[in-house]
């Protein structure tokens, strides 16, 4: 069973996640940016005592259609931003429909409806976001 997780940003908010879920006593096979991979039978109230629980770290559980799209089109452009390749915002829509599997333009507007940004915007705050992170570590000389 897996459980999305909204504003999960980095191994930090992983590592909160899992201890959360020390804390309650609720196994998990993974945890990762943006979700939660349990056992197939999870004890009754786990999930709901999680729920309860992960409200202290503001993570939202998101369920539904819409905000599955959501959560893997961030997924793949964090994932994407996190690693050593550039983005290029011209070839953007292609990225994103490659890794989503649908038409673009539905995405974006979904992604819009949802975030309140487009998902170039998103794609450039969060690339802004990500240096900020890099220089205040110093993993990145200025």
């Amino acid at each position: 069973m897996r459980l999305i997780i909204e504003n999960m940003k980095g191994v930090e908010c992983i590592q909160k996640v899992e201890a959360l879920l020390r804390e309650i006593e609720m196994p998990c096979y993974r945890v990762g940016l943006g979700f939660v991979d349990f056992p197939d039978v999870v004890a009754p109230g786990k999930i709901k005592e999680f729920e309860r629980s992960r409200e202290q770290y503001l993570y939202e559980v998101r369920k539904g259609e819409k905000e599955k799209l959501v959560y893997l089109i961030k997924k793949n452009l964090i994932e994407k931003i996190h690693s050593e390749e550039k983005i290029n915002l011209k070839l953007l829509p292609d990225y994103v429909k490659t890794n989503v599997y649908t038409n673009y333009r539905k995405l974006n507007r979904v992604f819009r409806e949802a975030e309140g940004i487009s998902i170039k915007q998103f794609t450039i705050l969060y690339s802004i976001e990500r240096a900020k992170e890099l220089i205040d570590t110093k993993a990145l000389n200025v």
